[in-house]
Order: structure tokens, then C-alpha cells, then sequence
């Protein structure tokens, strides 16, 4: 609780300022010998007030200490580092994420619909009153939480039996003692600021879309059918979340009640430290400015139409269309797929009714060659489940696009949702991909 309490501390002092941090998480707190925390990489920290920042529209972070209001329309205030930071406190206590998937579909949904996990539950020994702090904590309604970080410590703290209360508070006043000394300040011309106390939260910036950057194009000059123009080359955006780092970053959190986690470090990104000794801050009035509402598909339905893809895309691999598939909600694009004979290319759009979901499948299926489908099934046909062959799920279609490269289509009548995927002359092959596909449906 001493690791967390100091980390609050870090959060609220950036708060006052205007700053949202956007990614805590384990590998973003380093922690000395002397249990003296460092919240670090504010590399995609918001200012409330940085209109370059707030018109960006992009969840920048990692996942699966990610706000629900991230996902969705919503404002996004400085409340989702409170979440991000109680995503923190139950993997101290649980030794796991809330949320432990490494789908991105999956990730979303949990976030945004999936109820709050209980540490008591969880993992033996952690006190029940920890419930309680952890459901206030990741409320999906922001208003909900904590109104500060360090509440949501001080909850932590009163969570703990007496003997561990004391122990906590033993080991932040060593950390205390042990801190780095705060660094001078020169002397300069011009009055010296006031010190700020008991500032209003700041004004939470604009909402930001989920997902940033366009996203991958067809390979070929020609589309894949009626609806879907060829784009220009464009760049595509990178999650900003650098991966892969060669160390690890060991947190040690909750040393009160007796539990140390290792956590795997993904981030090779330098260090930008923010210490957490006191930090004197300077009240100020500052105009807001406000960010033009950003276009593009509802951040609701782009969440929903992820959540629904078939598992093995990486965070990152599908990205909204920035003109959606005729008549559809929301389209993605999305590159390849890591599952055994996974597509290379992929575009899955949602609609809101049946008739689209059919005109969709009509306008590919009547400009695109059609083969019969592996096994000699029908091309087009009908698609069910075995154990429920007289319930018919949606139509499929196997045919080839440019050079005979294969790709699979199909429509899903419970979900709302078109799909058509490809593969290349480097695979997967017609058999591959129609074997993926029914391995997923």
C-alpha cells in the first residue's frame, strides 16, 4: 500500500496541473531498494488543456488498464487514471490483470460490460473490505469513482488490518527518508508563485475516440468489390506502446499484506521519472480550449464490431475505416491474422439490420469470381452449426480476387456483421483460409 499511496500522490500532483497520465500500469512504477516509487513515461500524457492533444482522438495505452470511457463517446477525465491505477492495485493484490486476456476484443467488452472482479475471490488470504475498494475504483461510470487517487490509496490503506497499517506506514516513512532530494530552484527576476492548495479537479478534456491511425489498405489497384473506393497510400499510425523491452521491471506493491509481483516490462520507451516528493503548485486561471468534435465511426460501435472479430488479431492489427462499407455502421480493415491459416487482409463491417447485412454479401458476391467452397460445398450457400444444423446462422462464398488469390466471405445473421478475408500467393490457400474460418465461426 506504501508503493500505491506514493503513486496517488504522483497522479494527484499531476492532476492539479492539468495532466492526465493515460497509461499506469506495473511497468510504468519503478521502485527503488528503498521502496521509494517512481511513476514514469508520461510519453502520452494529456494536458487538459494542449488542444494538439485532445484532437488527436486515439486510445493510446495499454488495454487492460484501460478506462471503459476510453472505448466508448464518453468524456474522458482525469477519473481514468483512477481506474488505470485500481487495475493496478488488484493485480498487486491478485497477481493478475482484472481482465487477463490478450484479445483485444475481448479486453474491450470486459472493460465496458463485464462486471468488476473481486481480489477476495480471486486469490486467498486478501481481505473481503479490498471488494469494496476495487468496485469504487473501476466503476464504469467515471463520476462514480474516487475524486482523487489518493482517496482511492487512503481506501486501500483502511482496507488493511491494524498491525498492517502500521507496517504500510513504516515503510512509506522509510521511503520518505530515503527519497532523492528535490532539486534547487534558481533565483530568478519576477514575483515567486504562490503555493496552491485544495485545487478543483482540472477540466477534463475533450472525449477521445478509440483507436487512432488509418487503417491497412488492400493490396492491388483494385477494391474488393461495390462500396469500398481505392484509397491513396497512407502512413500508417503505430500504437504508441513500445514492446518487446530486453528487461524486465520487478514492482513490488502491497508489501503489507504480503504479496510481490514481477511484472514483464513492454515498454523500451526512456524513462521520463516524475518523483513523487511534494510538488508546490501554482493556481492559475486558464481558458479552455475546445477540441472540434472529431469525425468518423460512433467509438460504441467500432468497440462493439471488435469485440465480435474472430480471435488471433493482435491489439493494433484492425482499424476503423475512415469511409465506412456502404450502408454499414462501422467497417475495420484489418492485416494479418496470427491464427493457423489466419488471412493476410481482412474487412468485417457491422450493420443495423438484416436486409444490409444481405445487400453487403450481394454486391461482393456478384463483381468477384466464385468457386465452389473446399469439400465441395456451395458457393454461394448457407452456413449453420453442427449441433444445430436446422438453425441457419448466415450465407457464405468462396471465391478469388487480382491474381487468384482466395478469400472467404460470409454473413452472420445473429451478429449484424459482414466479412470477406483473403490471403496471398504466399498463402494461406483457399483450403487453409476456409479451414480457419470454420474454425472460428
Amino acid at each position: 500500500m506504501a508503493i500505491i499511496t506514493q503513486i496517488a500522490s504522483a497522479l494527484d500532483a499531476a492532476h492539479a496541473a492539468g495532466v492526465m497520465h493515460r497509461d499506469v500500469k506495473p511497468p510504468n512504477i519503478l521502485v527503488t531498494r528503498d521502496d521509494f516509487a517512481y511513476l514514469v513515461d508520461f510519453g502520452i500524457a494529456s494536458a487538459s488543456t494542449d488542444e494538439k492533444l485532445t484532437q488527436l482522438g486515439t486510445a493510446v495505452g495499454t488495454w487492460k488498464y484501460m478506462a471503459p470511457e476510453r472505448f466508448s463517446d464518453d468524456e474522458v477525465t482525469y477519473r481514468a487514471d483512477i481506474y488505470s491505477l485500481a487495475c493496478v492495485l488488484y493485480e498487486c493484490l491478485t497477481g493478475s490483470p482484472p481482465y487477463p486476456s490478450d484479445s483485444a476484443g475481448v479486453l474491450v467488452t470486459a472493460h465496458l460490460m463485464e462486471p468488476i472482479p473481486q481480489p477476495s475471490a480471486k486469490r486467498t488470504g486478501v481481505p473481503r473490505a479490498f471488494d469494496a475498494v476495487i468496485a469504487r475504483g473501476m466503476a464504469k461510470t467515471p463520476h462514480d469513482r474516487y475524486a482523487s487517487a489518493g482517496d482511492l490509496a487512503r481506501a486501500a490503506h483502511d482496507a488493511l488490518s491494524d498491525p498492517e497499517q502500521t507496517q504500510a506506514v513504516n515503510i512509506l516513512r522509510h521511503s520518505k527518508q530515503s527519497a532523492p532530494p528535490a532539486p534547487k530552484v534558481p533565483v530568478g527576476p519576477g514575483p515567486q508563485p504562490m503555493p496552491g492548495a485544495g485545487l478543483p479537479p482540472p477540466n477534463p478534456p475533450p472525449h477521445q475516440a478509440p483507436f487512432g491511425g488509418p487503417p491497412p489498405q488492400f493490396a492491388g489497384p483494385a477494391p474488393w468489390g461495390p462500396g469500398y473506393p481505392p484509397a491513396p497510400p497512407r502512413r500508417r499510425n503505430p500504437w504508441p506502446i513500445a514492446a518487446g523491452a530486453a528487461a524486465a521491471v520487478v514492482v513490488l506493491v502491497a508489501a503489507a499484506v504480503g504479496i510481490s509481483i514481477a511484472v514483464g516490462h513492454d515498454d523500451n520507451a526512456t524513462p521520463n521519472a516524475a518523483g513523487t516528493t511534494t510538488t508546490t503548485v501554482t493556481k492559475r486561471t486558464t481558458t479552455r480550449t475546445t477540441a472540434p468534435s472529431p469525425t468518423g465511426p460512433p467509438p460504441a460501435a467500432v468497440s462493439r464490431l471488435l469485440s465480435l472479430l474472430p480471435a488471433g488479431y493482435p491489439p493494433g492489427t484492425c482499424n476503423p475505416d475512415p469511409q465506412p462499407m456502404v450502408g454499414s455502421i462501422v467497417s475495420v480493415s484489418c492485416g494479418q491474422n496470427t491464427d493457423p491459416g489466419g488471412p493476410t487482409i481482412s474487412a468485417y463491417a457491422l450493420f443495423s439490420d438484416l436486409q444490409g447485412v444481405q445487400n453487403a454479401f450481394t454486391r461482393f458476391t456478384g463483381t468477384d469470381t466464385i468457386v465452389k467452397c473446399p469439400g465441395d460445398k456451395a458457393s454461394p450457400g448457407t452456413w449453420w452449426h453442427n449441433k444445430d444444423p436446422n438453425t441457419i446462422l448466415g450465407q457464405i462464398a468462396c471465391g478469388t480476387y487480382q491474381d487468384g488469390e482466395p478469400k472467404v466471405m460470409w454473413t452472420d445473421q445473429q451478429t449484424m456483421v459482414f466479412a470477406v478475408v483473403g490471403g496471398n500467393t504466399q498463402g494461406p490457400n483457399l483450403d487453409q483460409l476456409y479451414k480457419w474460418w470454420a474454425n472460428h465461426s
